[in-house]
């Protein structure tokens, strides 16, 4: 049995060292957030698997055990999918899990790669800066691939969204954006280590000289975070609009609060008490503030059957079709007919269904209902009447209403939705057009022009720079209004407050204020450097009216990210492919070349870990 416990012992060190880094990780998200904890846990991961290379353990245990390790933290991070899908978060957890594995995976190959001589002397007389250095590339190469490219992009948790807006982060997000933040923090913690474990290996480890590293720690940390933050905001910020004067409007959100299980069977009197609630809030709101520039219902809020185009609601007109005696023509009718009556318009989250007809049996006089493509839209209604233009949602959430790759083949999504998601449909279109929408073209106000992201569609940075700025990078939305539906939650407010850390990061990136609609909570305003300045509690419903201080609308007003995009993020991506690459190649050419080598220099290599070990045991 000895030779089982020798062999298990390193796959249980690195199992545990996995486990205790992802409850940090995880911790520091639900306690704050806080991004000291989370950068924390990523560094010790990743150092600890860079000096495990000594023991010489396979790989692909260091892979198992890592994901192993981080299994439990993250399937407590994702607990609402259970509410939704009980056989949905055991894979879901577990393609998560494969990214920190990666991370480790890759620093331990590092080690492989450097040989445990040179692994020895940076963990010895410190001098990790080099190959330490790539560690933070790597977490941020892997966040850009899990958030960005496979399965459609999955960004919640990256480790920016930990930060805090205090400056100078937004100065750091509006020129590097989350990823480049994330990197920023990594090597703030890099730092910190390094100066660390220098001090202590020249005052000792005594007590001293373990605060004296702790403190010179933090001030290196500090002051460098402080001056190249100052250096960035003054060299980028010459030539740029004043800010200070950005004009406002005021803009009205109505929070609903309908649970999910209630939106997946909807009840005829449960519309219609979503109607008048949507009609005695909006008329709270213009009562208030007269002057408001829309009034914003979230994302699928509107509680007819049919959706919002015009088409169709004029053939929900010429019929009679109704249900439970209430005809479906109610519904656009009076909410048309509220917006008439108060003059301000209104954007409102809906599905659009094209080719709606509704025909009835000449033999037995019953209706049925044929439609074309279904979109996640947001329409705007002026004037009493639906506006032609709209947004329709292009980055549909994976696996929330599209099945990436699988649902090219319908039939084999359909059984996978019986068997982990009943009740659940995937059958909407994507959207294909980069449109914004413009309100307040009631009366004399001067249109407002909105880019409209779609719920998660949120994380996405790269759609939502799209939305806000065109393809020859002019501005083209002077405020971004999120529509969303975050009853998927449940009574987690965990997972609302990560979709909410997530989204705040596009008003730093694209210096464009936010207004948040969420059935569920959490509504919100978020000012241009991505601090929430009003809210609304989640699982409540309320009405929130805030001024909203707009985007300055011309090209001097753009974030260096705007115009650039997310640089960092790629560059560390491809980074990383590359020191993935290395690590493999030259390990077969060293074993190789050791085969050839000169009695010499089998001599030097021998004599070499004698010496190293001599000053360990010094």
């Amino acid at each position: 049995m000895r030779w089982l416990r020798s062999a298990l012992r390193p796959f249980v060190d690195v199992f545990v060292t996995s486990l205790a880094s992802s409850v940090l990780f995880v911790w520091g998200f639900l306690s704050g957030p806080n991004s000291f904890l989370v950068a924390s846990s990523v560094l010790v991961l990743g150092i600890v698997s860079y000096a495990g290379s000594i023991t010489r353990l396979p790989r692909w245990r260091v892979f198992a055990a890592t994901w192993l390790g981080w299994l439990p933290a993250v399937t407590v991070a994702h607990l609402w999918v259970a509410d939704i899908s009980n056989l949905g978060v055991l894979p879901l957890v577990g393609y998560l899990a494969l990214f920190p594995a990666a991370y480790a995976w890759i620093a331990y190959s590092i080690g492989i790669r450097v040989g445990a001589r040179f692994v020895r002397r940076d963990l010895l007389f410190f001098r990790p800066v080099l190959i330490l250095g790539a560690l933070p590339i790597v977490w941020i190469g892997i966040e850009v691939l899990r958030g960005e490219l496979l399965w459609g992009g999955y960004a919640f948790h990256l480790l920016a969204h930990a930060t805090t807006v205090d400056w100078p982060v937004p100065v750091f997000g509006s020129r590097l954006g989350a990823y480049g933040v994330g990197l920023v923090l990594l090597v703030q913690q890099l730092m910190f280590f390094v100066v660390y474990a220098a001090v202590l290996h020249i005052v000792g480890r005594k007590t001293a000289g373990l605060l004296l590293g702790l403190g010179a720690g933090v001030v290196v940390v500090y002051i460098t975070h402080f001056v190249v933050a100052f250096l960035i905001n003054f060299v980028l910020t010459l030539g740029r609009a004043d800010e200070s004067d950005r004009p406002a409007v005021a803009i009205a959100v109505i929070q609903t609060n309908i649970p999910q299980s209630n939106r997946e069977v909807w009840s005829t009197d449960s519309r219609l008490e979503t109607l008048e609630f949507i009609e005695r809030l909006s008329r709270e709101a213009v009562a208030e503030r007269p002057d408001l520039a829309a009034i914003v219902i979230p994302e699928t809020m509107y509680p007819g059957y049919l959706g919002l185009v015009p088409e169709a609601i004029a053939e929900q007109e010429r019929t009679p079709i109704g249900i439970d005696g209430v005809p479906a023509a109610v519904f656009p009718f009076r909410l048309l007919t509220l917006q008439a009556e108060l003059g301000v318009p209104m954007l409102v989250g809906a599905e659009a269904i094209e080719d709606v007809a509704i025909i009835e049996n000449s033999e037995t006089g019953r209706l049925s209902i044929e439609t074309g493509d279904t979109y996640n839209s947001a329409f705007v209604i002026a004037d009493g009447r639906v506006h032609p233009q709209r947004f329709d949602k292009i980055h549909l959430t994976p696996f929330g209403e599209v099945m990436p790759l699988i649902s090219r083949w319908e039939w084999l999504e359909q059984r996978l939705l019986a068997i982990g998601a009943r009740g659940m449909t995937f059958g909407l279109s994507k959207g294909e057009r980069f449109t914004t929408v413009e309100l307040g073209e009631s009366g004399d106000r001067q249109p407002l022009r909105a880019a409209t992201p779609i719920c998660f569609e949120a994380t996405s940075s790269r759609t939502v720079r799209r939305l806000v700025y065109d393809a020859e990078g002019e501005r083209q939305a002077d405020v971004i209004i999120n529509l969303t539906n975050d009853g998927w939650f449940s009574d987690h407010d965990a997972g609302r407050e990560a979709h909410l850390l997530a989204v705040r990061w596009r008003a730093i990136e694209l210096g464009t204020p936010i207004v948040r609609a969420a059935n569920t909570g959490i509504s919100c305003v978020i000012d241009a450097h991505g601090r929430v300045i009003e809210r609304l509690e989640p699982r409540t419903e309320g009405l929130l009216i805030a001024e909203v201080p707009i985007a300055v609308p011309n090209a001097a007003g753009s974030t260096a990210y705007a115009r650039y995009g997310n640089v960092v993020g790629w560059a560390c991506l491809v980074i990383t492919i590359g020191i993935t690459v290395w690590t493999f190649v030259p390990a077969r050419r060293r074993a190789s070349a050791e085969a050839g080598v000169s009695d010499e220099s089998d001599k030097n290599e021998r004599t070499e870990p004698a010496s190293d070990d001599q000053n360990e045991s010094s």
